[in-house]
């Protein structure tokens, strides 16, 4: 892989000239993505890593510039976050393409990943970018289950930063130069899964329903997918007794539901370990 790299970079820096100018511009996307409190499960989140070239902002008749490779490296929390998969989307031929999805910074010794692409060289044709076109890289993250657990909320950096021994930060190359990019660093925001207190069959209304899909669920001839909505009475279990708490505020103007309650969506202020797979009565 250092010999890959090495050869990379050569290719990249073949010309004299130092970074001529920031036309260009690396950015990564905000995405973000739901997890069960109970047990960390949640989907994968895709990112986009997209290049553009910025002329269009400086000059009314922009004239886009010919680029012949670049290289890509973003570093992630570990512990947060685990790569999948890194795809190359680009739509074009390349005629040389890395991908290590287990770069390491050598200054930081932060981890991330690299992807390098030649063009225009060997025979694929020269490439050019504009503003608003789409992403070259997609990465893929899985969440780490284990760190979501009884989890708040978290929002995990996406960083651009030099990895592995070649030794350059994220570069794009064009005959004769090399430059530097503006570097816009994305995110991955983990949000637990909201719910609405009592809410058992996710409907976004408490009704008589409710409290019947709890007694069935006691009774083992139903299933929740939200347990901590079938928590009523927020005591870290799902039992008669949730479904006499629910009839007693209805019926009885017994004590509201604790928190979040039942008309506001949010998340389980208790750390019971029941969790809320899906549903819940919320978007």
């Amino acid at each position: 892989m250092a010999a890959r790299r090495f050869a990379l970079v050569s290719l990249l820096l073949w010309a004299t000239s130092p970074a001529v100018a920031q036309v260009f511009e690396f950015s990564a996307s905000a995405e973000s993505v739901t997890f069960d409190p109970g047990t960390g499960a949640s989907d994968s989140v895709e990112v986009d890593l997209v290049i553009s070239d910025l002329a269009g902002l400086f000059t009314a008749f922009p004239v886009p510039v010919a680029t012949t490779g670049f290289e890509l490296d973003i570093t992630h929390d570990p512990d947060l976050l685990t790569v999948d998969v890194v795809e190359f989307v680009g739509g074009f031929a390349t005629d040389f393409l890395f991908i290590d999805m287990d770069a390491t910074s050598p200054a930081t010794g932060n981890v991330g990943v690299s992807i390098g692409a030649i063009y225009g060289v060997f025979g694929a044709p020269i490439v050019t970018f504009g503003l608003d076109e789409g992403p070259v890289v997609t990465v893929t993250y899985d969440p780490v289950d284990t760190a979501l657990v009884d989890s708040d909320e978290e929002v995990v950096p996406l960083v651009w930063e030099e990895l592995g021994p070649a030794g350059t930060l994220s570069v794009i190359g064009v005959p004769f130069a090399v430059y530097t990019p503006i570097l816009e660093d994305g995110e991955v925001t983990l949000t637990p899964r909201e719910f609405r207190r009592g809410d058992a069959d996710s409907n976004g209304e408490l009704t008589l329903l409710d409290l019947a899909l709890i007694n069935l669920f006691v009774i083992g001839t139903a299933s929740l997918e939200c347990m901590d909505a079938a928590d009523a009475d927020d005591n870290g279990f799902v039992e008669i007794d949730d479904g006499l708490y629910l009839a007693d505020f209805l019926y009885a103007m017994g004590p509201q539901p604790p928190a979040p309650g039942t008309s506001t969506c949010g998340s389980d202020p208790t750390a019971d370990g029941l969790g809320c797979a899906a549903g819940g009565g919320c978007p």
